[in-house]
Formats: C-alpha cells, structure tokens, sequence
C-alpha cells in the first residue's frame, strides 16, 4: 500500500531513466517492504530551478548535485528499524546500478500511516473494510507491532541513558521485532540462555514476556527441567523459584 512521489530538477531526467527509477523503486520495496507487485502507485513531479533547493553536503561525505532525487514514501505502519535501514540500502544501490542516480543524490523519506488513513477509491477504506488485504499486512508486520514494554527508564535512565536507549531503540525496538524468528520463540531462546547463564535476576521479566508470547506455564517448567541436564541442577533450581514467585504473583 505505498505511495511514491519523486521530486527532480526539470530536464534532468529523461523518459527512459525515470522508468528505470520507477522499476528499481518498485523492486526495492518488494524485497525489502514484502509489497505485492500490483501495489503500484506513484507520481513524479518535475521542478524549475527557482523551486528546487537543497544543501550540497549535509550529513554525507560526497557532494549532491542538481541530479539530486526526493523519494517520499508513504505507507503503512510496522517495518521494523532494520527493515527501513535494509530498504535505504537496497534502493540506493539499485538506483545507482548503472549511474543514472548516484548515492549521494538519492534522498529518501519515509512516512508511516495508519490502515484507516488509506481510500483507494470508491468512497471506501478498503484497508479497514476489506478484511483479507488488512489481514495479509498485519501478518506481514506483526512481530513489529508489538511493544516490549519494559521499567529500565525508570531505574537505569539517570544512572546510564546511553545503555536504556539502545535496550529500547536497538534490543527491544529492532532485534525482538525481526522477522527471522516469533516472539515466542525469541522468548524461548531468552530464557534458555538467562539460565544458562545464571542471569536469575533477568528472570523474571522475561518470564512475563514469555507469557505475554504465549508460552504457557507448562512449558516453562519444562524448558526449565530440561535445562537443569544441560546447565546443571543449582541454576535449574534457582530458575524454577523465580518462576514460582512469578506465577503466584
């Protein structure tokens, strides 16, 4: 559900380089985003010099030049830090493929809105009325939707800021929300390795969260028995008194 709009400088562009740029567009975002090759909707505009201004270096270490390309993408909410990273990546190198854009003149900018912000036409918002494609997109993105919600702000925010905002921005905002594996099994994975370690005082937080994915009580003791073989029986033991105290809680 993207909307592209490019923005130049007149005459800088012709015809059959402005296809290219719409295809390696349109490819980028199929890769990276998982957009369906029909969702196809973009508009170029085309500016006189008085219309068209822009700093030469800012925050690059190249020069931009009156080749210089806007892409304003806007879509739908819950691709993932790295998602968005992956997608800059791609398009600038397709873009730059065979010199037509260069790196330093493709400047994107990303714009994320809601489901019922979209019509498509015929009065209607399809993405909220029309149950099959909202579904296909929440399946897509659900793992980023998803907020871990956590008290390290309250408690290590004066004492090390740097430390919480990686844990939210980079741990909890991008590593917890790829797609590779589910939560749950992230959970799974978490717990397994906290007790391995000894790390108890972790437990239970990530306990709760373990619940929140869906692991039900059952399973973690039994992850935790099963452990108890491997990393021995005094954390074993230790990990299922701090799993008590959560469940009573």
């Amino acid at each position: 559900m993207p909307f592209i709009k490019i923005s130049y400088l007149e005459e800088q562009y012709n015809k059959k380089e402005l296809q290219f740029i719409s295809t390696q567009i349109m490819n980028s975002l199929i890769k990276e985003f998982n957009v369906p090759d029909d969702d196809f909707f973009q508009v170029f505009d085309s500016h006189k010099k008085e219309q068209f201004h822009f700093n030469s270096h800012y925050l690059i270490n190249a020069k931009r030049t009156k080749k210089l390309l806007y892409i304003q993408i806007t879509c739908g909410i819950g691709r993932t830090i790295e998602q968005k990273r992956n997608l800059y990546h791609t398009l600038t190198d397709n873009l730059s493929e065979k010199n037509i854009v260069t790196k330093e003149n493709v400047f994107i900018i990303l714009n994320e809105t809601p489901l019922e912000n979209w019509s498509f036409g015929m009065g209607e918002a399809q993405m909220v009325t029309n149950w099959n494609a909202a579904t296909t997109i929440i399946k897509e993105n659900h793992l980023s939707k998803k907020e871990i919600k956590s008290n390290i702000r309250s408690t290590l925010g004066d004492l090390a800021p740097a430390f919480v905002d990686y844990t939210e921005s980079v741990l909890f905002g991008d590593l917890w929300k790829r797609k590779n594996l589910s939560m749950r099994d992230r959970s799974l994975i978490t717990l397994s390795s906290l007790i391995t370690a000894g790390n108890i005082e972790q437990l239970p937080f990530h306990i709760n969260l373990a619940m929140e994915n869906k692991i039900k009580e059952d399973e973690i003791i039994e992850l935790i028995t099963h452990l108890a073989f491997y990393t021995g029986w005094p954390k074993a033991a230790s990990a299922l008194d701090a799993a008590k105290k959560v469940f009573s809680s």
